[in-house]
């Protein structure tokens, strides 16, 4: 069930990751600044609207339906370190084996 509690924190955990502030959010969302801290305000009792929502998404490069999965921890991101780690562990592949795994993730980005 997606709560506002629920939207808050994955916003925060996206926030951080991208390290943007939530006055970067608006900027990007193009909304007032009071708008998206009021969404991070003491009162958290409603969900955003749609639009609100649809805005705050486009914003930060993601799809609604992607995004309300991850308020119901259906779909996870990674963290800062868990992407280095395989960014480092694809620099020590050979040529022959990066173009093999690239392969593979364009076969699965198109399977999901």
């Amino acid at each position: 069930m997606v709560t506002n509690q629920g939207v808050i924190e994955t916003l925060h955990c996206i926030l951080e990751e991208r390290g943007w502030s939530v006055n970067r959010l608006a900027v990007e969302a193009n909304m007032s600044q009071s708008t998206i801290q009021s969404l991070f305000g003491a009162n958290q009792e409603y969900l955003p609207s749609l639009p609100t929502l649809n805005k705050i998404c486009e914003a930060l490069n993601l799809d609604v339906w992607e995004f309300l999965k991850m308020v119901e921890g259906e779909y996870q991101t990674l963290s800062s370190a868990e992407e280095r780690h395989i960014v480092q562990e694809v620099q020590k592949l050979s040529w022959k084996q990066k173009k093999k795994l690239l392969e593979f993730l364009e076969v699965m980005s198109e399977a999901f």
